[in-house]
């Protein structure tokens, strides 16, 4: 319940870790389909394309919103959940109702008259941007903080830098713990 987060090298342990703390949670499931719109590839989308929350999942938003004070990698709790409505709370206590925002699919375009390229967007997808977060691959943490993680090295990292790239993540260390010592292989 301290928003920390499990950081793995691997997308398995990942979503393994988080459906089991979503099972573990004994509230009712809501689950909101995401909707693609034109030429957008499914792989692509940003957030799950079918989101699966109860009260009290650990969430990480997936997208920047300034104005409403939340960014990508903000850990937030889900307080409250209904048909087409999200609303969670931050770690500072914030509490934000979640409204669906849309990720646009572009592709650049010569146009004849002007002799210039143009961006003509082809697809759409509309989501809530987030996504369940009690933990999350090294790969997708890149360009986040966090106050408090577990680096989970229990089957260790595949790609030479993963380990300084999850501790990176690291405001300061004093909110890090390791599942096991880091080693030079």
């Amino acid at each position: 319940d301290d928003f920390s987060v499990i950081l793995t090298a691997y997308v398995k342990m990942a979503d393994s870790i988080n459906e089991k703390k979503l099972d573990d949670i004994e509230e009712e499931e809501f689950c909101y389909e995401g909707t693609i719109e034109g030429d957008f590839r499914v792989q692509d989308s940003p957030a799950p394309m079918e989101l699966r929350l109860k009260v009290g999942a650990q969430v990480i938003f997936c997208r920047n919103d300034y104005v409403h004070g939340w960014v990508n990698g903000t850990i937030a709790k889900v307080i409250e959940l209904g048909d087409g409505h999200i609303k969670v709370t931050l770690e500072n206590g914030r509490v934000i109702d979640v409204k669906k925002m849309t990720w646009e699919s572009r592709e650049s375009v010569y146009n004849k008259e002007t002799k210039k390229v143009e961006s003509k967007v082809v697809g759409s997808f509309i989501q809530y941007p987030l996504k369940l977060a009690w933990a999350i691959t090294i790969h997708k943490s890149q360009g986040m903080t966090f106050d408090r993680m577990h680096f989970d090295l229990t089957r260790g990292t595949f790609a030479h830098g993963q380990a300084y790239v999850a501790i990176s993540r690291m405001r300061t260390l004093d909110g890090l713990t390791l599942s096991n010592k880091i080693r030079q292989s």
